[in-house]
């Protein structure tokens, strides 16, 4: 067998591709490669293998010092996109922290048109502070909570398209092929 983790295998007339792409075990720690990644069914979290949904996640190594002077160039710090496995528990406090972040967008852009609905109808003053505070107050605090939330994974070191995520259940990692040699 080839070294090769992206070399699609080829028996008799039936090709098919390997059951794990983009994901390699070294050591306690996972190496997933961006948007290729096949995940086992196992909470990435906790190993749980039982209940486990799908999730769209874009990986980010902890928040950085100087995300705290620029917060919106946060978002554009590198990221890797995965499908991970959650279990219930970890599915649910990641969605209830997404839903949170939503909410605050949501009532910067409420705030922005009451703000603008009610200028000439109310006090200036009520008005135009409703339309700073969407315009600025709450987009920042937007930034600042997806930045610095705490999130269910995190990867320790993001180098182009490739993260690793260290400590990894070790049964997921029994499913995974170790890093090749190259």
């Amino acid at each position: 067998m080839s070294a090769n983790p992206y070399e699609v295998l080829s028996t008799g007339s039936v090709t098919h591709e390997p059951a794990r792409r983009g994901a390699w075990r070294k050591g306690d720690a996972l190496i997933v490669r961006s948007q290729i990644a096949t995940l086992p069914d196992i909470c990435l979290r906790c190993g749980e293998a039982e209940g486990t949904k799908k999730l769209n996640y874009n990986l980010r190594c902890p928040p950085q010092w100087w995300m705290l002077a620029l917060p919106y160039a946060a978002p554009f710090a590198p990221s890797v996109s995965i499908r991970p496995a959650l279990c219930a528990k970890h599915y649910r406090h990641e969605q209830r922290s997404r839903w949170l972040g939503h909410s605050v967008m949501l009532a910067a852009g409420g705030s922005l048109l009451i703000g603008f609905l009610t200028l000439e109808q109310i006090n200036e003053l009520i008005s135009i502070f409703l339309f700073v505070a969407g315009f600025s107050i709450l987009p920042i605090l937007w930034v600042y909570y997806r930045t610095f939330r705490y999130k269910v994974l995190r990867a320790s070191k993001i180098k182009k398209q490739d993260a690793l995520i260290e400590h990894a259940p070790e049964n997921l990692l029994q499913e995974l092929p170790p890093v090749p040699n190259v």
